[in-house]
Parts: C-alpha cells; structure tokens; sequence
C-alpha cells in the first residue's frame, strides 16, 4: 500500500494523499489512445518533435515541473525539498517509488489527518491535500530528513481503509485539479562524487507532468505494467550475465528507495559464482578490479529491448565506502551492486539505485505503463553517434 507523503516533525509523521476514493474513480486511458508524455523545455534539439513529444520553451505552459535531486549518504537516498501550508514550511523528504503505507505504519503508533497545500517545487502547488499526522516515529526516522514522498501506483493503496477504498496519491490529485496535464514522473540521478555534503546537492532531478528529454540518451521505451502488480513494475523476458541465463519470465520492480539490484537468492548465487565476486557475511559482494574489468554486461531484457549495466555500473563508487548507508566499508573494497532479495521473493527483481542510476526512468499513470532510456549521467555516458 502507498502512501503519497510521509512528513516527520517534531516527533509526528504526515502521510500526504487526497480524500478516499473508490478505485472505479481512477482515470486510465485505453492502449489505443496511448500517448508518449511530453518533454520538457530542456528537450535536446527544439526543431525535432517525434510522435506525441511537444518540444517548447514554455515548459510552464505544459505544466511540467522539475526539481532538483540530491543524495542522503547516511540512508542512501534521493531526496527532496517541499513545502507545506502557508506560510509554507519545508521539509527534506525521501523520493522512494516503492514505499508503502504497511511499510510506514510500522515506524509510528497512531495516524491523524489534517489538510493543507502541498508544493513539491518549480512552482507546483496542491491544494487542499488531505495528509495523515502520526506520532510515535521510530527515533532513527528523525535524524537526516523530515519524511518520504512515495510516488507508485494508487492501486498500492489497497487496504490503507479499514473501508477498502483507494487512497489517492499527490500526483493523483495534482493531475485532477489539473495542477499538471500528463500524470506522469521522471526521474534521474546519479551517485554523489564524494561524501563532501555540497557533492550530495543536485545529483539528479524529478521531473512532475512530464519528462526531460535532455537527461536521457534517445528515446525512452515504454513498456506496459505488470498485470496485476501493484507496484511500478514490468515483465522481463530473460536476465543474463553475458550470454548466461540468470532468470527468466521474471518481474522487475523499479525501486528508487533500494540501493541495490536484488535478486532472488538461487540467481544472486549463480551471479557471484559466475563473476568470481566473494560473498561476506553480510551478503555483500566484493570484487577485485581485474574481474571488475572482465566482467560481462549484466543484461534486463523488457519488452522486447536489453537494458544492460557494464561492468564498471555493477560496482558502487569506492568514494562512497564511507557513508553509512553503504556500510562504513573500507576505502579499497569494491562492493557491487547485485545482493539477494532471499528466498521470499523468488519471482521478483528489485532494480533500485544500482539500476536506476543508470537509466532514465518515467513513471505513466494515464497509460500505465513505465519508460526507460540509458541517462546522459551514466557511468560511460551516451553511445557515440
């Protein structure tokens, strides 16, 4: 279950969503009137317009919102800055595509609701938010941000009412107040140079009602949701070391609040023994930087395109060793970013940040499915024309 905003301060947790809904009153648009999401102003080449892509200087007239990302070491996240109320107050909040309501009420005791205007930044305001206040948070939830902003699925709310109705998200109630005209989010990031905190500042952007075509390579690829899922999830025919099937027929969720790619326990196994990784105690891959430089791709094939992480992606930046949201290493280990996800979730992938540092990614609610493109901050950049 999602929330759409969790807000701690002063020792209180507030869940941002809209009034209950039943889930009958979620607008989708059928497949044959599916449409690409519009760029924004920053769109690579203003003279190029592909198929239901608008390419403009007036991005604030297409209702597209960007605001700039930056990076929590010590939890290892993207974050944040919004505003709530007026005079407004801001807050540091997680950007977290997975997190979920079951999840959230597991750090606090008691839930209350309030209303207010929520803006999430570049000059996007929702009005009239209707948000949950919880106290008794969890002591480690108030010591490097003020909350989590959760943007899946409204379908990830089911079971949030003890009524069984939906709960709306922000970007739900944005998109009918017509706050932004495409239901949609973008997002890219990069992992923080150093540990120095203004190294952390701007690693990244998300991007509300649309998408930023100069943060990506070429043309994102949309591929239609898991059926049945309730997270922000797709189908993938094969996942591969090489040429060496790890799994396949599996569901890949996209999870911009993990830092790793998590595999189910049997593929993560396969994986360490086929790269010559060694696995600590803990789970931890560690790698020598001659088998760094010999290993092969490690390839997501979704919708009929291969996604793939080279070897020098597989591994975290030795800089961030340090911080404690990558386990206070030593400076010399090479970690990589594959782990196990266990025995529990053996039908499931978990790309988080090892994968989505990577790749552009764009979130459609109005056509329901998800776009990826290799980002122009990639670990080797943009292929050579």
């Amino acid at each position: 279950m999602k929330a759409a905003l969790l807000l701690l301060f002063i020792q209180l947790i507030t869940v941002i969503s809209a009034a209950p809904t039943k889930s009958s009153s979620f607008r989708k648009k059928s497949k044959n009137n599916s449409k690409h999401p519009k760029h924004s102003k920053h769109s690579k080449d203003s003279s190029v317009v592909d198929v239901g892509v608008v390419s403009t200087d007036a991005s604030s007239l297409l209702k597209i919102f960007s605001v700039p990302l930056s990076y929590n070491t010590t939890f290892a996240e993207p974050v944040v800055t919004i505003q709530v109320g007026n005079p407004p107050q801001n807050f540091t909040v997680l950007v977290d595509t997975l997190l979920t309501l079951e999840v959230a009420k597991l750090q606090v005791s008691k839930f209350f609701s309030a209303s207010d205007t929520v803006s999430l930044g570049a000059g996007l305001d929702v009005s009239n938010a209707t948000f949950g206040i919880a106290a008794g948070v969890q002591p480690e939830f108030l010591t490097e941000f003020d909350g989590i902003l959760a943007l899946g699925p409204i379908e990830a709310t089911q079971g949030a009412l003890l009524d069984g109705h939906l709960v709306k998200t922000v970007m739900d109630v944005a998109f009918e107040t017509r706050a932004i005209e495409e239901e949609v989010v973008g997002i890219s990031f990069s992992f923080p140079k150093s540990l120095d905190p203004e190294d952390s500042q701007n690693i990244g952007e998300v991007t509300f009602g649309g998408v930023d075509s100069a943060l990506f390579c070429g043309n994102l690829k949309f591929t239609d949701r898991s059926n049945g899922s309730k997270f922000w999830a797709v189908d993938s025919q094969q996942v591969s070391l090489g040429n060496a099937s790890l799994l396949t027929q599996t569901t890949l969720v996209l999870d911009t609040g993990t830092t790793r790619v998590l595999l189910p326990e049997s593929a993560f196994q396969t994986y360490a023994q086929l790269s010559g990784a060694t696995v600590d105690d803990n789970g931890n891959l560690h790698f020598t930087q001659d088998q760094v430089d010999q290993l092969f791709d490690l390839n997501f094939e979704i919708g009929g395109s291969v996604f793939s992480l080279p070897g020098n992606a597989q591994v975290f930046p030795q800089q961030l060793n340090a911080a404690p949201g990558f386990g206070n290493s030593s400076p010399d280990d090479i970690l990589g970013v594959v782990g196990s996800s266990g025995t529990a979730l053996e039908s499931l992938v978990i790309l988080g940040q090892g994968f989505l540092a990577q790749y552009y990614s764009a979130y459609d609610t109005e056509n329901n499915q998800i776009g990826l493109d290799l980002s122009v901050n990639s670990i080797n950049g943009c292929p050579s024309s």
